[in-house]
């Protein structure tokens, strides 16, 4: 059984007459991105800085690894601290430093390595992170997603085991966004350090997320990994994703797999068989998450979606996620001549794509594919029983060998 690395237990924070945090129990665990939302004004923030010590609790008690910090003494306090780092929401770089000397700085005040090692320590961190040749930039000559990257730099050039992040895609365009949450997870496998993010990019932070943590009134009101989230009956949970379109895609409308289901259901009931089921799956889902990211296979359904409603239109009733590799619609199909040649058709546009590129993946080599398969509607099966029966006539609709592009 895994043992928090950090965990608080009734934790109650107050600002005056403001009460911010009321009995907060949470668990973060070690080597996993953990990731606090809710809304405005409820306690995230603080949470982050109770975490690093730059606040202490009213009541209740925070334990690093089954340790009270109430009970250490400074020094050691001063020593745990060193195992613990800051991303600031604003990047909090010093504009009269360069990018070089903004990574060192706490090289410089925390350890007693020379210069020389300080330099290659820099130099690798700035390689890692594709920021080498930017040394003696200032912060003000550089991108919003650059500055995020040498923000990251600076916050895992002590090699600390946790580093949090406030907001770390706030203010960023779309493909920013997506950029820092990949670098985010991928830095983190590569460093192997602890992560926990207070975001409001929802859905997106969730898929590089291993554990979600919904706070609501000053309380944990739920805890644990995407799927369980989107599970979730809790009622304020239920009223927070809904409320942010929690895992739908905002130009393509993906439903969730529950409101997939009971959109299913309901054309059950009217009797309807001219219908058809496609099932759209990513083989080798878990060795993607694991050697890229989570942002991958989000980015692929995405467009998925995206190109089955422009090759069918109006032809297409719903579509949705169905378990974490799947992706299924329902087409009417009295409008529908040929959906072999609608496949090939949207195959053909996939491998078009960054991510069935060679060139996307420099640093790692992933195996993966994506399928296609159909099958009639019958009012008369549940939806598992049909999605079985399309994935047994699935077609490969591209394919990705170590790198080399394959189609069939």
């Amino acid at each position: 059984m895994k043992v928090p690395l950090i965990e608080f237990k009734d934790v109650y924070k107050r600002y005056g007459d403001k009460v911010v945090l009321s009995g907060v129990n949470l668990k973060v665990y070690p080597g996993e991105i953990t990731t606090i939302i809710g809304k405005s004004g409820v306690g995230k923030s603080v949470t982050l800085k109770l975490m690093i010590g730059l606040d202490r609790p009213d009541k209740g008690e925070i334990f690093y690894r089954g340790e009270p910090l109430s009970s250490m003494s400074k020094k050691h306090w001063m020593e745990v601290k060193k195992d613990i780092n800051f991303m600031f929401q604003n990047n909090a770089l010093f504009d009269s430093l360069t990018i070089y000397e903004n990574i060192a700085l706490p090289l410089h005040e925390t350890t007693n390595l020379s210069e020389s090692k300080i330099r290659k320590r820099v130099q690798g961190v700035m390689d890692a992170l594709e920021i080498q040749g930017q040394e003696d930039k200032y912060p003000s000559q550089l991108s919003g997603g650059m500055q995020k990257r040498v923000a990251l730099a600076r916050a895992i050039i002590t090699d600390p085991k946790i580093v949090l992040f406030d907001e770390p895609t706030t203010g960023l365009d779309p493909i920013r966004r997506n950029s820092v949450l990949s670098m985010i997870t991928n830095k983190q496998k590569e460093f192997g350090f602890t992560a926990v993010l207070v975001s409001h990019d929802v859905p997106h932070v969730f898929y590089i997320s291993n554990r979600i943590a919904v706070i609501d009134e000053g309380k944990i009101v739920f805890e644990g990994d995407p799927k369980a989230l989107e599970n979730s009956d809790h009622p304020v949970v239920y009223e927070f994703i809904n409320s942010l379109e929690f895992l739908k895609n905002e130009v393509v409308g993906l439903m969730t797999k529950r409101d997939f289901e009971k959109f299913f259901k309901k054309l059950c009931q009217k009797g309807n068989r001219d219908l058809m089921i496609v099932v759209y799956e990513i083989n080798n889902y878990n060795d993607i998450i694991e050697k890229v990211g989570h942002i991958t296979p989000y980015i692929i359904f995405s467009e998925l979606a995206s190109m089955c409603r422009n090759s069918c239109g109006d032809r297409i009733l719903g579509i949705g996620k169905y378990g974490i590799d799947k992706i299924v619609s329902i087409v009417d199909a009295t409008q529908v001549i040929d959906i072999d040649k609608q496949l090939s058709l949207i195959a053909r546009q996939l491998q078009d794509k960054e991510f069935f590129q060679k060139q996307a993946y420099t640093n790692s080599c992933v195996e993966f594919a994506v399928y296609a398969g159909y099958t009639n509607f019958d009012p008369h099966k549940s939806l598992n029983e049909l999605v079985d029966e399309a994935r047994r006539q699935r077609l490969v609709m591209g394919r990705l060998l170590c790198g080399k592009k394959r189609q069939g």
